[in-house]
């Protein structure tokens, strides 16, 4: 295990230097839901995953009956040759390391010899194929059979194998030392499925709720990554037990940070003050800085978030248990200066809620039901798959916005169309005209958007995978993201789904910091990328954007109230 230690430290060192990732949570998770959100949170196409072996659960515990741990480790001769291995064969999903101590040579093993060669080791390595595990609803399997509700952690090598499985894919093993003597331990008699494995392949399989990358027009969709995933909750246990029932987070608030030190200790106690959503925070620190004041704050979310799942209730065996072992209500990720369509996406692909609210530092919720609000708004209009809480725009006009030379702030940009319709803003933008039509359901002011900007954005998480997360097109690694909330607007009512506009409370100016529009270098390269971003919208959806589109929303809205001096909308309510 030296080189391993050394490696892991390597790399914490990496991320700690802007050079990689460090992802730090709250509280103790099972192992098997650890490996889940992880292969969520990266992006590349093969993972090396590390994890300890668990004897009494896992079914590559020790079945020789020797009290012996070894320590294994890998190295870079049998990682390259793994991935070599992984690139030919399409159907290899997954290589485990095998214990050396076992040879191969002599005579063909049988399957307990099999099972035996990765069974002596205190930790468990495999190099695996990110996306056939997704595919294999190995998201799925750790929610619903490893569940910190339960007493059981199962370990991730025998849901690997079930997720490989329902891909109809094969693993083998692959001595440590011995980085070419291979022991194909798959397909094999021993693992069958269950009714809920097969449940999971049905519901990953299934093609009748699976927005596919060409759309019913045989256009491409515009979008830059696209997995068949049903993202999975955990399932409550015994009714009225709380304390074998986890309570399911209702949604999950990602936000991106850069160096704004005063919201670190504000934001995160107006998000859970007063709030009746059960919901975990995922930070995205692209700055890397204020880690133990984040941790300090984030632990104090989680707290809040305990309470509210246990009902306020002051049991010390409830609190004992769930902070012991319950899910983090809190994930802080340092990042090398990605910016926020990237952590956006990343953090937005390991949320476990089913909605996820992307928000911005300088955002101040002064609204605390402001999230229940969105969350019932969603549920009278199941056609809906983003609320936007800002602004939104209806592009009615015949003519583009123009935006001059702005004095000495812009000096370079060259004046003339933005590419951008000047038609109507709602919300609370400025200049924008009040919301105009009310939810007939909720009394809410509301009204269907054809573009919305953030912060925030309210998005189902099965749609926001499915249509394929914000486009990285429309900024570089380390650039602001422009135009990339109404690009994702669009791409969503191409598909058939609704975007809608409320009014979410939210003030800008939290945390201090400057902003790209009080730079006058960062503003040019704004009013730039603006300019072209607008452009490439209609390279994107040529024939849809912006008139068709535009049409399709406004139809829309022919079925909601509108609103009068007389009936306003109704009091922000916790019910949802």
């Amino acid at each position: 295990m030296t080189r391993t230690r050394e490696f892991v430290k390597k790399a914490a060192n990496s991320a700690k230097d802007g050079k990689g990732y460090a992802v730090y949570a709250t509280s103790r998770d099972t192992d098997a839901r650890v490996v889940s959100r992880l292969l969520r949170l990266t992006s590349a196409d093969t993972l090396l995953l590390m994890y300890p072996s668990s004897p009494s659960s896992s079914s590559f515990s020790s079945s020789s009956g020797s009290s012996r741990e070894s320590e294994i480790d890998v190295s870079v001769g049998w990682i390259r040759n793994a991935e070599a291995m992984l690139a030919r064969d399409a159907k290899l999903v997954a290589i485990f390391v095998a214990d050396s101590s076992f040879s191969g040579e002599g005579k063909k093993k049988s399957k307990d010899e099999n099972d035996a060669l990765l069974t002596s080791s205190s930790n468990s390595i495999v190099l695996v194929k990110r996306e056939a595990l997704l595919r294999g609803g190995y998201q799925l399997l750790a929610e619903k059979k490893a569940a910190p509700c339960g007493s059981n952690n199962p370990n991730p090598d025998d849901l690997i194998r079930e997720a490989i499985e329902n891909v109809g894919g094969k693993y083998v093993a692959m001595h440590a030392e011995s980085p070419y003597e291979v022991i194909d331990i798959f397909p094999s008699n021993k693992y069958q499925h269950d009714a809920s494995s097969s449940a999971a392949r049905k519901s990953m399989t299934s093609s009748g709720k699976i927005l596919r990358r060409d759309s019913d027009d045989g256009n491409a969709v515009c979008g830059p990554e696209f997995l068949d995933v049903e993202p999975a909750f955990c399932n409550d246990g015994a009714k009225g037990d709380v304390l074998q029932a986890e309570k399911k987070v209702t949604a999950s608030i990602v936000m991106q940070f850069y160096d704004r030190p005063k919201s670190i200790s504000t934001l995160p106690a107006l998000l859970s003050k007063r709030t009746p959503v059960l919901a975990e925070l995922l930070i995205n620190n692209d700055s890397r800085s204020g880690h133990e004041a984040w941790m300090k704050s984030l632990y104090r979310f989680h707290n809040a978030m305990l309470l509210l799942a246990a009902g306020n209730s002051t049991d010390d065996k409830i609190s004992t248990r769930r902070n012991k072992y319950s899910a983090p209500f809190a994930l802080l990720v340092h990042s090398p200066d990605v910016h926020e369509i990237r952590a956006y996406n990343r953090l937005g692909r390991a949320a476990n809620g089913p909605f996820v609210a992307f928000i911005q530092d300088d955002d101040r919720p002064n609204d605390p039901n402001w999230l229940a609000r969105a969350l019932k708004l969603f549920k009278v209009q199941p056609k809906m798959s983003m609320l936007g809480g800002h602004a939104g725009r209806l592009d009615t006009s015949k003519n583009m916005e123009v935006k001059r030379q702005w004095g000495a702030r812009s000096k370079g940009y060259r004046g003339g169309p933005t590419w951008q319709n000047a038609g109507e803003k709602y919300g609370n933008a400025a200049g924008a005209l009040p919301i105009k039509f009310l939810d007939p359901k909720t009394d809410e002011a509301f009204m269907w958007a054809y573009k919305v900007n953030s912060a925030p954005l309210i998005v189902r998480t099965d749609d926001f995978i499915r249509v394929g997360l914000f486009h990285p097109m429309f900024s570089c690694p380390g650039e602001m993201g422009i135009g990339f909330d109404f690009e994702f607007s669009i791409r969503l009512w191409k598909n058939g789904l609704g975007v809608g506009l409320y009014s979410s409370g939210f003030k800008d100016g939290l945390g201090g910091g400057g902003s790209t529009r009080s730079n006058p270098v960062a503003l040019l390269r704004r009013m730039r990328a603006w300019r072209s971003n607008n452009i490439l919208l209609y390279y994107c959806y040529p024939n849809f954007h912006h008139e068709k589109g535009t049409k399709i929303a406004q139809a829309w809205n022919k079925e909601l109230a509108l609103r009068t001096k007389t009936r306003r909308p109704a009091k922000s309510s916790p019910h949802f």
